[in-house]
């Protein structure tokens, strides 16, 4: 069997290198059959015959080309007619392309949907990534508003006149401060009215 020149055997030339080595296997079985088989017994001959037949022991040229030796030789000794038991082809160089033709439709096809598969994970994979951007971003937009809120919240308790936690120092001293203020210019009052009366006295 030479690549170059195809896959020969017997000087047959075949397609693929399977069917030279079933051809090679046919030959021999072929070269067996002839050590037992007694070509002048016209009975043993049709036997082996009919039996390799029904049974498709032969599948490429060179098995069929020994059953074609044999059915010649039988017709020619009035064992079957012409037309009677033919030989059925099984192969072909026209079956082995249309089983390459095949073969690749089927191999184009397994591509296609092995990228259409792929396609519909980077989608479905885009998609995620889009949702839990969008749940980034929304989570963050609540984040900065709880902060705007919060920093409010302390401005208007800072800045706001109502006592409360963070205040609270401050407004007792203002009020300790406006309680002195008041006894003081009540002391003051008090002070004046004493000396009024004294004086009246």
């Amino acid at each position: 069997m030479n690549r170059e020149q195809g896959f020969i055997v017997e000087g047959y030339q075949f397609f693929s290198q399977e069917e030279a080595k079933k051809a090679a296997q046919e030959l021999a079985k072929i070269k067996i059959l002839d050590e037992k088989l007694d070509d002048t017994n016209t009975e043993m001959v049709l036997a082996l015959y009919k039996k390799a037949r029904e049974q498709q022991t032969f599948e490429t040229q060179i098995g069929f080309t020994y059953l074609r030796n044999l059915q010649t030789y039988l017709i020619g000794e009035k064992a079957i007619g012409p037309e009677e038991l033919p030989l059925p082809i099984h192969y072909s160089k026209y079956n082995w392309e249309k089983e390459s033709v095949r073969i690749k439709e089927e191999y184009r096809a397994e591509e296609e949907e092995i990228r259409k598969k792929a396609e519909e994970q980077v989608n479905k994979a885009k998609e995620a990534a889009k949702k839990a951007g969008d749940k980034a971003r929304f989570r963050m937009i609540t984040i900065c508003v709880l902060v705007f809120m919060v920093i409010g919240m302390f401005f208007i308790t800072l800045t706001g006149n109502n006592e409360n936690i963070l205040n609270y120092k401050t407004v007792i001293t203002n009020r300790y401060a406006q309680w002195e203020q008041e006894l003081t210019e009540r002391e003051a009052a008090i002070r004046e009215k004493e000396a009024s009366l004294q004086m009246d006295d």
